[in-house]
């Protein structure tokens, strides 16, 4: 869109040039060439970040990794796609929805590495033998599929 503004500007800068040459006082001249010279660097730098995205959209077609150099110089990669739930955002409230918490727990039942302590400090339970809470978005999965099971159990 603004690309096509300004080559249309320049063009109409162009024809009054060369149409009212003689005429123009030297302010309007420069104020002309101050104008085209803003325009042409706004659209060498609109073009240089249109070679950018489609030189990114290639990487990512090529399955290749686009966090080095790409996004805040920090070396490592920037998030494409996110869900929720995904990069350790979740729920802010709710502590047994996090992304940490789901990797201790897979741990916990995995390994039998103990849970972190901020993790255990709550009693969610009265009974002894439970050793940690679901995560929030497993039991979500789970209640799911029971639901699901149910409706094919009742036809």
């Amino acid at each position: 869109m603004r690309l096509k503004e300004i080559e249309e500007r320049l063009a109409a800068i162009k024809n009054e040039l060369t149409t009212r040459a003689a005429e123009l006082k030297e302010e309007e001249i420069t104020a002309l060439e101050n104008e085209v010279t803003a325009l042409q660097e706004e659209r060498a730098a609109i073009k240089a970040a249109a070679e950018k995205r489609s030189a990114l959209l290639a990487r990512i077609a090529a399955g290749e990794s686009v966090g080095d150099g790409e996004g805040d110089g920090s070396g490592q990669q920037r998030v494409l796609r996110n869900f929720k739930g995904a990069a350790g955002e979740g729920d802010n409230d709710d502590k047994y929805g996090s992304m940490e918490y789901r990797k201790a727990f897979m741990k916990y039942v995995c390994r039998g590495e103990a849970l972190p302590k901020e993790y255990r400090a709550d009693a969610v339970s009265k009974s002894t033998d439970v050793g940690a809470v679901i995560p929030t978005t497993v039991l979500n999965q789970i209640v799911e599929k029971l639901e699901s099971t149910g409706m094919i159990l009742a036809l």
